[in-house]
């Protein structure tokens, strides 16, 4: 049982720091596009790609006028100063710490459910972003409207937010369980010893 324990614990560590390090990738490649998904020409070929700690869902076209973009070459509708990478990368941290309460702090139950619990949320962020319907206005000799495209480390994203939820919930369950006392073990040798003389022919 310790084997496994050690297992998931280890496991949460891991999804701990790949939710780090993939909320700083980028999530979102803004493109123009005309109706057919090519690119527009002679409009300016528009590609920028943005992290999770740039974008945020609740920043859109629909918030922004083109009139309000200000004349600086990369601006685009979609930064936010707190972008929702910031959220996933601190729920990393988290699941961090999850496993080493569990593993140092001696608390499996606790690091396992702080662990699930993180996991979750970082499914329901990122996969609110994964799922979005992106359009940004980005600025360059004037504003241009584009389509986004998720990548690939948003949808890793949702991956391990998954993984970290089950290793963080299956350590809880199992950390439930009770340990068998050294006595319950012993009773348990003496019941599966083989009767011996005329009781083992009874």
């Amino acid at each position: 049982m310790e084997a496994v324990r050690s297992a998931f614990i280890a496991g949460i560590a891991i999804c701990g720091l790949a939710v780090f390090v993939l909320s700083l990738l980028p999530w979102l490649t803004f493109e123009a596009r005309d109706f057919d998904g090519t690119i527009v020409p002679p409009i300016p070929i528009v590609s920028e790609s943005f992290s999770g700690l740039d974008i945020s869902r609740s920043r859109d076209i629909e918030d922004h006028a083109e009139t309000e973009a200000p004349h600086e070459v990369g601006w685009c509708s979609c930064d936010a100063a707190i972008g929702d990478g910031y959220f996933t990368a601190a729920l990393g941290l988290l699941i961090i710490a999850s496993a080493g309460i569990a593993r140092l702090g001696g608390r499996p139950m606790l690091g396992g459910g702080a662990a699930a619990l993180a996991g979750l949320a970082i499914v329901t962020i990122a996969g609110y972003n994964a799922i979005a319907d992106w359009n940004a206005i980005i600025w360059t000799s004037h504003p241009v409207v584009t389509e986004g495209t998720v990548q690939v480390a948003l949808y890793a994203l949702i991956a391990v937010g998954a993984i970290a939820a089950f290793d963080g919930s299956s350590l809880w369950a199992i950390s439930r369980a009770p340990e068998p006392t050294d006595e319950e073990a012993y009773d348990y040798d003496e019941d599966d010893e083989p009767t011996e003389g005329t009781e083992a022919w009874a």
